[in-house]
């Protein structure tokens, strides 16, 4: 695969730091290491007095464990185990929880005699480091270069629990490391919005093969879900009817006729109460599972890889604060339902219409030529659009005008609906038919009682797939790779791809292995997963190549 990608992000240039610019940092490492010195000065403390900072614990058995370490190191020996402490020991287990930090390998460069300086001196470096770090996390978080926000992290490095901890070394290596875990979270969380981004890096060799993002949501409709989601497996499904734990609802073959296909493998349910999430909890297993995959073989060949997560998706706002910047791929496969081994690239055009009528109320027993029923009218309205035209009597790519909310009385009375069509000609002729609807009803009944507000919603992949239609001949490969011919239905319904396509990252959508989304009936296979995440890994090994 020969592909021609310009690089992601354009360099930037960075202007020469100064030592106004180091200077919180300058300052946020040196002043807690010259406030122990003077410490050390009047406590009489080597090397200006006979004294040592060590006490406790770290006196008495930890000293002695860095001495163990530096005669390893000095001498070559296992660090597995030691015959220097009782009878015999495991020295893994005390290196792993006493001596594992990276400072101590320095070591090394120390003679046995200052053993004890080092570890006091130690103490004095990861003081220094925790306010260098909270100092750096305070500037980053803040968009600052600020001296305040040195102050803040000598605090921090200077703090009590430091003073009353510092005896017990390994833990302060926590301390230098909690405000970079701090920054990492809010790499990873949008702010407040609850969007999800990570990465994977490129295996070494391979860092300028196109970065490919993969993208899943998190939320789940609000359908049966009054209570905790409880999945019931059923391993080695016999393909009969099944039923859904004490609720009394039933899996038909006669419902769904797909369930003998199932037959043999590991059949993921619910208890009949509620949904099961595999909408799109499935997608999110299989990504990370993909990931936690290439993560624990390193020998597997791959570009830079992207993780998104987004929430309200389910309400067509799953990519509205979706931020380019923190997923700097040129493009994305959305995960989001559908049979493994489905690409889908081509969805609907969508638009919203919420339809108000004014009606006008006098007692119904003089109503004769003054009334006006709201209500009637609103029905009147919905009786003058097409009954071909709805989503019970359409297929394909057939487009509807949906009726999902009504309400009224004689005064007032709304309707509520989506519109949808593949083709966006046909999707603008519904509209206009709406709006030459409720001209004609003024014009019955009097202007201004008829309103109908339209807004559109999202729009057709297809148009932004087509010039990067490479994303779906590598699918289509990858697909047939693990063993399933490709799918390829237009999506009756929107995804976040849709949305990101527009947004500039073409996102073609890829199946999940799930069926009968949005209903107590929802139900996947473990096997089916396993090869929707196949299909990932065949994709990141192709763009690799």
């Amino acid at each position: 695969m020969n592909l021609n990608f310009s690089k992601i992000m354009p360099q930037q240039a960075h202007s020469k730091r100064t030592w106004k610019d180091r200077l919180p940092y300058l300052l946020a490492f040196f002043i807690p290491v010259l406030s122990m010195i003077m410490i050390f000065i009047g406590k009489e403390i080597y090397p200006f007095g006979d004294r040592s900072f060590l006490r406790t614990d770290l006196y008495h058995q930890y000293a002695p464990f860095f001495q163990e370490l530096k005669d390893k190191l000095a001498n070559g020996e296992s660090l597995f185990y030691t015959w220097d402490i009782g009878l015999g020991t495991n020295f893994m287990a005390i290196f792993a929880y006493y001596l594992s930090s990276p400072l101590n390998w320095f070591l090394f460069l120390c003679p046995s005699s200052l053993v004890i300086e080092f570890i006091t001196y130690g103490i004095v470096l990861k003081m220094a480091l925790s306010s260098l770090t909270m100092t750096w996390y305070l500037n980053r978080h803040n968009h600052t270069n600020s001296i305040a926000a040195a102050f803040f992290g000598i605090f921090y490095g200077l703090s009590g629990y430091m003073a009353a901890y510092s005896w017990n070394i390994m833990w302060l290596d926590c301390m230098v490391l909690l405000p970079v875990i701090f920054l990492g979270l809010e790499r990873l969380i949008n702010d407040d919005k609850c969007y999800l981004y990570g990465k994977l890096l490129a295996t070494k060799g391979y860092e300028n093969c196109p970065a490919i993002g993969f993208i899943a949501h998190m939320d789940t409709v609000s359908d049966f879900c009054d209570h905790e989601i409880v999945p019931v497996l059923h391993p080695d499904y016999d393909g009969k009817d099944l039923v859904l734990g004490e609720s009394g609802r039933t899996l038909e073959v006669s419902a769904f006729p797909h369930l003998p296909e199932l037959k043999g493998r590991t059949l993921i349910t619910t208890d009949g109460t509620t949904v099961l999430g595999a909408d799109d909890k499935a997608g999110v297993a299989e990504i990370m599972t993909a990931a936690e995959y290439l993560l624990a073989h390193p020998e597997i060949a791959h570009g830079k890889i992207r993780i998104g997560f987004t929430p309200d998706e389910e309400v067509g706002k799953g990519a509205d604060h979706f931020d380019p910047e923190k997923f700097p791929a040129r493009v994305a496969y959305t995960v989001d339902g559908g049979d493994a081994g489905s690409i889908e690239y081509e969805n609907f055009n969508a638009a919203s219409a919420t339809v108000t009528v004014h009606g006008f109320s006098v007692h119904p027993g003089t109503a004769k030529g003054t009334m006006i029923n709201a209500s009637n009218v609103a029905m009147e309205f919905h009786g003058s659009l097409p009954v071909t035209a709805r989503p019970e009597t359409t297929e394909g790519r057939q487009g509807f005008y949906h009726l999902c909310q009504m309400y009224g009385d004689v005064t007032t009375a709304k309707l509520g609906y989506i519109l949808r069509d593949h083709d966006a000609a046909k999707l603008q002729f519904k509209k206009d038919n709406m709006l030459d609807i409720a001209e004609f009803l003024n014009g019955k009944y009097g202007e201004g009682t008829v309103e109908v507000e339209i807004k559109d919603s999202y729009r057709n992949m297809l148009e932004k797939i087509k010039p990067h239609f490479h994303l779906v001949e590598t699918a289509r490969k990858a697909t047939r790779m693990a063993g399933l011919e490709p799918e390829e239905i237009p999506v009756r319904g929107g995804t976040d791809g849709a949305m990101l396509s527009w947004k500039g990252l073409p996102c073609p959508n890829l199946g999940t292995g799930g069926f009968n989304f949005h209903g107590v009936c929802e139900c996947i296979t473990a096997e089916r997963m396993d090869r929707c995440t196949e299909i990932l890994l065949n994709i990141i090994g192709l763009y690799a190549e």
